[in-house]
């Protein structure tokens, strides 16, 4: 009876000290993880202050291809405001040089519109460019080949302008690049409503914004030459 009641002594005190030993070494392992985690919760601090005043883009710009910009992902002055005419995130597009600094800007044509029909796009050709908004792969098409200004290699016509960083500004907003203003316009045949932002100014805006005040400006810091071109619309807003 004594030998069992020594033995039962004895299990308890083993389990009171492999408790004590469990709780301190507990204690030690969460000081010691939150030691080593400090360091990697400062890097999430400073990479979020940089988010929140740089803004974030999809991915890293990548030279001598078109990189999609889509400027409501930045919080440079504008960009929060840029849309298509139909209240879709407003997008532009860079292909980057990495032998000048020399900068090419191309603003796209595209026709304008003033009523229910040409902003619907019910006007086909005759109303405004891309009623729909600006799709990310919007350069694999007639876009990225419409001008040996944004073509580079372009098989006719060699231009002194193929190795400097491009921008292709879209049209979206039926305004020439130039418009600032809501409107509502109506079907006169069904009564359907179309409220309709000409927003080409505050877009055009945002894209310069982005040039000097966003995460990738050094592409911009010193450019030696600088020519804004256009067809159409984008010659005017040019």
């Amino acid at each position: 009876m004594n030998a069992h009641l020594n033995q039962m002594t004895i299990k308890r005190k083993a389990v009171k000290r492999h408790a004590e030993f469990v709780t301190i070494y507990e204690f030690l392992s969460e000081k010691e993880i939150a030691m080593k985690r400090l360091p990697f919760f400062l890097f999430l601090c400073i990479l979020a202050a940089l988010i929140l005043v740089f803004g974030c883009d999809e991915s890293d710009i990548k030279y001598w291809k078109w990189n999609t910009i889509t400027l409501k992902n930045f919080n440079t002055p504008y960009a929060k405001d840029a849309v298509c005419g139909n209240n879709s995130p407003y997008k532009f597009f860079i292909n980057p040089s990495d032998t000048t600094n020399n900068v090419l800007i191309y603003i796209e044509a595209g026709g304008a519109c003033w009523d229910y029909p040409s902003c619907s796009g019910q006007a086909g050709i005759r109303g405004a460019a891309n009623p729909n908004g600006i799709p990310d792969n919007y350069m694999d098409g007639i876009a990225g080949v419409m001008s040996p200004f944004v073509f580079r290699n372009h098989p006719w016509d060699s231009l002194p302008t193929r190795d400097w960083t491009i921008l292709f500004i879209p049209y979206c907003t039926g305004d020439v690049h130039t418009g600032d203003k809501v409107t509502t316009y109506v079907d006169p045949v069904t009564g359907d409503t179309l409220e309709w932002r000409h927003n080409g100014h505050k877009n055009i805006m945002a894209v310069l914004n982005w040039m000097t005040g966003g995460p990738f400006s050094y592409l911009f810091n010193q450019i030696d030459k600088l020519m804004v071109t256009g067809c159409s619309a984008g010659g005017a807003g040019s």
